[in-house]
């Protein structure tokens, strides 16, 4: 099983309303590999895990900020070469509710949804104040990024997923 993270940054959406899609959605707006280049070598599973970070503004020299995380779904159908992009068509409401909390993009907006396996079944830390994640190294970009074991761990040990 792969680990990933998502960085997500200021642009257009703060970090309350991507806690918010999370919450509400149990969704990360994530734009296909196509379009924001995703940093994996492995393409990402159903039941992999996936950790939603902060940060400001990259590259930043402050600890970025954990908002959640859980295990990917994969989709109802297969799209933009990927099994685990979700769009409106597979979760009705999810794009409008995207675009109320700021995030723009065309009809075929995609995101990625998760899941808790084990006992926790929430994937969003309770706000408004998140917990700053120290002795993480950041991705050099953001969106999707493939964990190396010294990330995830770092992660795990705030917010452990199975």
């Amino acid at each position: 099983m792969a680990s990933y993270v998502y960085v997500g940054t200021s642009g257009g959406v703060d970090a309350r309303s991507t806690a918010q899609l999370l919450h509400d959605f149990n969704a990360i707006w994530c734009p296909p590999n196509n379009v924001l280049r995703w940093n994996v070598q492995d393409q990402p599973k159903d039941n992999d895990r996936i950790w939603l970070i902060w940060a400001n503004q990259l590259p930043t020299f402050d600890p970025p900020y954990l908002l959640g995380g859980g295990n990917l779904m994969r989709a109802t159908r297969a799209r933009f070469g990927s099994e685990m992009l979700w769009s409106n068509a597979d979760a009705p409401g999810i794009r409008p509710a995207a675009e109320r909390l700021g995030y723009g993009g065309p009809t075929s907006m995609s995101f990625l949804r998760v899941d808790r396996l084990g006992e926790r079944s929430e994937v969003c830390l309770p706000g408004p104040v998140y917990p700053q994640v120290h002795g993480f190294r950041m991705p050099p970009s953001s969106g999707l990024t493939q964990l190396d074991a010294d990330g995830e761990k770092a992660l795990h040990a705030i917010w452990p997923l199975q």
